[in-house]
């Protein structure tokens, strides 16, 4: 019995990473100013603008690094979640390890190797609409796998194609 309620929290604790994580990273994307400019901007006084005295991007920031931990649950589920044949890829590049491995939907596994690349270059080149889009798109992806979890189906995510 106390077997099953440690489950019960895990299952329903990584569920609600699933869920949450995603979500949060919209939210902080989606304050960003300026989002939808295209502009790179190198200059470190029009960076420090955007931040000073702007709290809600302070927030968000602060929100985005506390979900550092949601993301280190995400990344042992989906770790757990592949099989023989796709783990040892899954560390390199978690999304081509699930594709390969097919522990996930291909569609799902598709969305996260697509939204991982905009995350990358949203980084490399400064444009927060690309971290957004990405942030959404991790969130079609991921929030089916949470509310799986959460809801205790007996059938594991791996076994939806």
């Amino acid at each position: 019995m106390r077997n099953e309620k440690i489950e019960l929290v895990k299952r329903t604790g990584t569920g609600l990473a699933f869920v949450v994580f995603p979500i949060v990273f919209i939210f902080a994307f989606a304050i960003h100013p300026n989002l939808f400019s295209f502009a790179i901007v190198t200059e470190v006084s029009a960076r420090v603008s955007e931040f000073h005295g702007n709290r809600l991007m302070l927030l968000g920031h602060a929100l985005m690094l506390l979900t550092v931990s949601l993301l280190i649950v995400v990344s042992l589920k989906f770790m757990d979640m592949l099989p023989e044949r796709g783990a040892w890829l899954g560390f390199m590049i978690q999304g081509i390890g699930l594709y390969q491995g097919r522990a996930i939907s291909r569609w799902q596994s598709v969305s996260l190797i697509v939204a991982m690349v905009l995350l990358g270059v949203s980084a490399a080149v400064d444009i927060d609409l690309f971290g957004l889009v990405a942030s959404v798109i991790l969130t079609i992806a991921m929030l089916p796998i949470g509310v799986q979890l959460i809801a205790g189906s007996n059938r594991q995510p791996s076994e939806k194609h």
